[in-house]
């Protein structure tokens, strides 16, 4: 059957010209040359995109690392300037020992920091961390950044790479402050944080995802403070002409250029970033090789396919062409003498024969589709690789439909690509998973159509590749990526929560020591260092859809018109706010607490997308069975690379630093997906960006029912209360049971559910059951108060909670919940309040 094809394909006596079969042969290698170019010159392009992606992405990490480092030297400093600042020199080295053990404590949280050194005005060494006690005859008036801050250069002051002197073993750089001046305002000396640059070094070289080549630190005037790969000394400051002081002399902010490579030479594409507040620059680049290399593996795949298929087509044509060439001299000869005939035949045959070993012996599984009616398919070959990749058997489907010979399910899929190649009357290409006799397996495909004299098409020829393994190969490798990405918003969660906790110690350290006057700012800081915790865990908790929530029937209009002072404070005064509420009651049943925050998260993006002004726009519409929330501004508005990852947690749209943490429209992605809704998201660049938050609608006014009845008030609370604390981490009970028993309550400890069981099994009385909603063992917090509700129903249970999956139940049955950390006054008012 395949060779009748072919003799219909090139039929005796109607063999095209030898010429048009030379333009068919050339045809076949440069067709496919000049499509495989333009897809070369496609993907270059988008791999140019994909690589400054890459860099700016890259560039915005360090750039958050650098800036969080660099706050915590300043830090650093302040807290050693804080601590010698009503203090002479000779009280400071009277007080050495006192002041290098702090100064050892602080150093040893960090250990990006070599040393921490208090220098006099005289520029004599006074303390330190890592030397004790000070060599009387050491001087440090040499250095250039004693100098520099004598002088009266701005602070804070970066210096070159140094070797120590006191240790000369040391390598660092130094971060710098003038001393706080005394009474007459003179200069009293510095206080250097020693930086080591192995760090940063070390640091950049785990920054690999990205693809980097380079990554570096580098001072305005050029000098390479850190660099990953390390350099050698003598190149550690660049020249006035290089790329970078030309780049920032452009933009000081930020930017890219092209440069080349400090090792080698070679071309690289370069991103820097300045550190707010600090005289300093992130510097990442990316090798031109690997971008080349990058879009050369990508040209793989098509040269896999494309080549051997035109490869075939070329020798397909170059025999049609040989036969024609030999069917010429048939005919030729034929009016001479009629005896030629018989030897044109043999060349025929020949050809036939060809051909027949060609499709058997081919690597991928060729298929020939004679085409009866436009949805008639019979299956008129199939070769040995093809039997061999699908499980079919040639013998019992050749002749047959498609639905006669494959899978219901299977048939469609094929009869729909065999109609589009039909009416297309072009090849095309596709990809399926198919159920086969082989089994479930997934086929990469191209087909072709053969048309007769008349232009209609008869067959279609295909080739067909099994990719099953190679897509699954594919997907896990997909999977590594995504948990390398996981691993990275682990680490910075903990880099941020580092920080958090540092600014809590250094407060809480100076705390001791601080006079009367300064000790409510120092307590106010670090309370609000904590809150900040207590914000990055309630936003990751909603991203993952793991907040408990406390959700009860809300009227939209209601909560927007709660909420409209919120937003404006929210806004600036050159961006109007238009309320449009519905024109019917919206119920929804959701957290109206976390509904109001997850408005005023929209509404401060909202505002950093307007920075010359505009307009939001917050309409709401009850539509059918759903109620949608459309927020809108026009604003700058994003591209869609970036719209594609809206609500991704640690990804923010804001270029400057600090003004984002990637968390605040995580946060309503994840409130709203757990309320049961979902978000849609349209912007364009220079068309600001519309937002629609769709809930399931609910009955008006109807009441969340609890499943069981709720807690009943237990006796008066009007003297001290006698409490039953239920907490398995002995720090937490200690400090809870203090503050409860300042207020002139009696706690009972018991440190875990079976032990406050056999508490209240005994002979003592409470009027208040405290407990932690997560503890070790078989019974919970919520466990235990179901207890408590069943034998002792008259004794209110108050639970509280920082994460448990339990949390949304415990709120569903009635039990009165608080989240962690929970304010003493809080605390203690809703203690009151159920044992009233």
């Amino acid at each position: 059957m395949a060779s009748d094809l072919l003799r219909r394909f090139l039929p005796p006596g109607r063999t095209p010209g030898l010429r048009a079969l030379r333009a068919l042969a050339l045809l076949a290698l440069l067709v496919p040359a000049m499509v495989l170019a333009g897809y070369a010159a496609l993907t270059w392009e988008q791999q140019e995109r994909l690589a400054e992606e890459r860099l700016d992405r890259a560039a915005d990490l360090l750039l958050e690392h650098a800036t969080r480092v660099f706050d915590t030297y300043e830090l650093l400093a302040s807290y050693a300037d804080e601590l010698v600042r009503d203090l002479s020199p000779a009280g400071i080295r009277a007080d050495e020992a006192e002041i290098h053990a702090r100064l050892v404590r602080f150093k040893e949280a960090l250990p990006q920091v070599q040393d921490v050194w208090l220098v006099d005005g005289q520029g004599r060494g006074l303390a330190a961390a890592n030397v004790f006690p000070i060599p009387p005859n050491l001087d440090l008036s040499d250095r250039n950044y004693w100098r520099a801050l004598r002088d009266g250069v701005p602070e804070p002051y970066l210096s070159d790479v140094l070797q120590g002197r006191a240790q000369s073993s040391a390598v660092f750089f130094q971060y710098a402050r003038r001393l706080s001046p005394g009474p007459d305002g003179a200069f009293r000396g510095v206080v250097a944080v020693s930086v080591q640059p192995d760090y940063f070094r070390d640091y950049f070289a785990r920054v690999r995802a990205f693809g980097l080549s380079s990554a570096a630190l580098i001072r305005p005037d050029g000098y390479i403070l850190a660099r990953h790969p390390a350099i050698a000394p003598g190149q550690a400051r660049l020249v006035p002409n290089a790329g970078f002081p030309q780049a920032m002399a452009r933009n000081p902010e930020g930017g890219t250029y092209l440069g080349v490579s400090a090792q080698g030479g070679g071309p690289v594409s370069l991103a820097y970033r300045r550190l707010s507040g600090h005289p300093l620059y992130v510097v990442v680049g990316m090798s031109r090789e690997t971008v080349r290399a990058a879009w050369l593996r990508g040209l793989v795949l098509p040269l896999a396919i494309g080549l051997p298929a035109a490869l075939a087509l070329f020798a397909l044509a170059r025999v049609a062409l040989g036969q024609a060439g030999r069917e010429a001299e048939a005919l030729a000869a034929l009016r001479e003498e009629t005896a030629r005939a018989e030897e044109a035949e043999a060349a025929r045959r020949r050809l036939d024969a060809r051909y027949r070993a060609w499709f058997a012996h081919a690597s991928e599984g060729l298929f020939v589709i004679a085409v009866e009616e436009p949805q008639r398919f019979v299956i008129e070959a199939l070769s040995p690789a093809n039997e061999a990749i699908s499980g079919l058997d040639a013998r019992k489907v050749e002749g047959k439909e498609l639905s006669e010979a494959v899978p219901a399910e299977t048939a469609a899929v094929l009869r729909a690509r065999f109609a589009a190649c039909a009416a297309a009357r072009a090849p095309i290409t596709y990809e399926d998973e198919l159920e086969v006799p082989a089994g479930r397996r997934r086929f990469e495909s191209s087909l072709a159509p053969i048309l007769d004299e008349a232009g209609r098409v008869t067959h279609l020829v295909g080739a067909s590749r099994d990719v099953t393994e190679r897509r699954a190969l594919e997907e896990r490798l997909g999977q590594a990526q995504r948990m390398e990405a996981l691993g990275q918003m682990s680490a910075g969660v903990a880099h941020d929560f580092n920080n958090i906790l540092q600014v809590v110690v250094g407060n809480l350290d100076m705390l001791r020591r601080a006079p009367e006057a300064r000790r409510e700012r120092l307590i106010g800081a670090a309370l609000q260092a904590a809150e900040q915790g207590s914000r990055i865990t309630g936003q990751l908790l909603a991203f993952s859809r793991r907040q408990p929530l406390r959700p009860e029937p809300t009227e939209l209009n209601a909560l927007l018109a709660e909420v409209e002072g919120m937003l404006l404070r929210s806004l600036r005064a050159d961006i109007r706010l238009v309320l449009a509420p519905s024109p019917v009651p919206a119920w929804v049943e959701l957290d109206a607490a976390q509904m109001q925050t997850a408005l005023i998260n929209l509404a401060v993006n909202a505002r950093d997308a307007m920075p010359r002004g505009g307009t939001l726009a917050v309409r709401l519409r009850v539509e059918g069975e759903e109620v949608a929330l459309e927020v809108a501004d026009t604003g700058e508005g994003m591209p869609p690379e970036v719209l594609a990852r809206l609500g991704e947690p640690f990804f923010t749209t804001k270029r400057e630093s600090g003004r984002g943490t990637g968390l605040g429209l995580a946060q309503v992605f994840g409130f709203v997906q757990q309320s049961g809704g979902r978000v849609e998201a349209e912007s364009a660049p220079g068309a600001g960006t519309r937002l629609v938050l769709r809930f399931p609608r609910a009955a008006a006014g109807t009441p969340a029912a609890p499943a069981e009845p709720p807690m009943p008030a237990g006796p008066s609370a009007a003297g001290p209360l006698r409490l039953l604390l239920v907490e398995d981490t002995p720090e937490v009970a200690a400090a809870t049971a203090g503050l409860l028993e300042a207020r002139g309550h009696a706690v009972t400890l018991a440190d875990g559910a079976e032990a406050a069981l056999a508490a209240l099994q005994g002979e003592a009385r409470f009027d208040l059951v405290l407990s932690d909603l997560v503890m070790p063992g078989e019974m919970d917090g919520l466990a235990l108060a179901r207890a408590i509700r069943r034998v002792w129903p008259g004794l209110p249970v108050l639970l509280v909670s920082g994460y448990s999956d339990a949390a949304g139940e415990a709120a569903r049955e009635g039990f009165p919940l608080l989240l962690k950390p929970v304010p003493a006054e809080t605390l203690v008012a809703e203690i009151t309040r159920l044992a009233a």
